[in-house]
């Protein structure tokens, strides 16, 4: 099973998914995102921070929906 950790920060992050050929991750690598995790073939996960304060507040109510939705399927 596959799984992450999310960290709450105090900027905004972007986050990418692209094809794990070895060129185009080790050109993201260099202008300075971070990898996440390890590759799950074909994909290779990636995130930058974009230097701006993040916004205050919970998620909007269309985000967590979904996310509430599915923890009562799974119940």
């Amino acid at each position: 099973m596959r799984f992450h950790r999310l960290e709450r920060t105090f900027e905004k992050w972007e986050h990418l998914r692209v094809l794990a050929v070895l060129n185009s991750t080790r050109e993201l690598e260099g202008n300075g995102w971070q990898r996440i995790g390890d590759a799950s073939f074909p994909w290779a996960y990636f995130s930058h921070a974009l230097n701006e304060p993040r916004e205050q507040g919970l998620p909007a109510p269309e985000i967590l929906q979904p996310i509430r939705d599915a923890k009562t399927r799974t119940m």
